[in-house]
């Protein structure tokens, strides 16, 4: 009600024996001669209902592929106080998912003011013709969505820095040759560069034996990035 009175009691001291009433005028917000205090909400925008969007990007697997087991663990490096091994290594037609795991002996971790890319473990591979896959510090291609001419690995992420870590990685395409050199080094744990000889065969067998798409993904609309940075959008 506009104009209407509201009043509170209020005992404010022990020593009075009957409450003192406060009473103050009020102005109901629904009285359209008050000017209002707080602005209005503003009105909800509705998204735009895209659908969903299946791309497939070269540095990732398949994701409507079911791939084949290349192998069991690799050990790359081991000291005293750390390991380094490959494991979970699964083929398909266009590349090889692996994952390469660590562990520090408790006590011996890398802490996380240390934990840094240039004290990160550096996994490359050496073909048979000399050719040199994630020797560089970061082995990006000029552009991420286009399959590069020569193999790269891409890191697809994990969790490290303390006693047991876990990082996934892809590599692609799949190299040519029978026979790979995995090559490992981590500096800050004490393990210089490393060569392991690895047999590829199993992994183009695996290769060979994936049954391809599951099915045919829908094509992406046009006109909208899909790419590394698209996921930022």
């Amino acid at each position: 009600m506009p104009g209407a009175r509201v009043c509170a009691h209020l005992t404010v001291a022990p020593s009075r024996r009957r409450p003192v009433a406060y009473c103050a005028a009020m102005t109901s917000s629904s009285d359209p001669a008050a000017e209002r205090f707080f602005d209005p909400f503003p009105e909800p925008q509705r998204a735009e209902d895209r659908g969903p969007v299946y791309v497939q990007l070269p540095w990732q697997p398949p994701i409507n592929v079911v791939p084949v087991s290349a192998g069991g663990t690799v050990v790359l490096a081991r000291t005293d106080d750390t390991v380094v091994a490959l494991t979970s290594l699964e083929a398909y037609r266009t590349g090889l998912a692996f994952t390469v795991q660590t562990w520090q002996r408790p006590g011996t971790e890398l802490v996380d003011d240390e934990w840094a890319w240039r004290n990160a473990v550096r996994i490359g591979v050496l073909l048979e013709d000399g050719t040199k896959i994630g020797a560089a510090p970061e082995d990006l291609p000029a552009d991420l969505n286009a399959l590069p001419e020569t193999p790269r690995i891409a890191r697809l992420g994990g969790t490290g820095g303390g006693v047991h870590g876990s990082i996934q990685h892809w590599l692609y395409p799949l190299p040519t040759g029978e026979g790979w050199t995995f090559v490992v080094e981590w500096l800050a744990r004490g393990i210089p560069e490393t060569r392991v000889a690895f047999d590829a065969r199993p992994v183009h067998e695996a290769a060979a034996a994936s049954a391809g798409e599951l099915w045919d993904l829908p094509r992406p609309p046009e006109g909208r990035e899909y790419g590394w940075f698209g996921y930022a959008g």
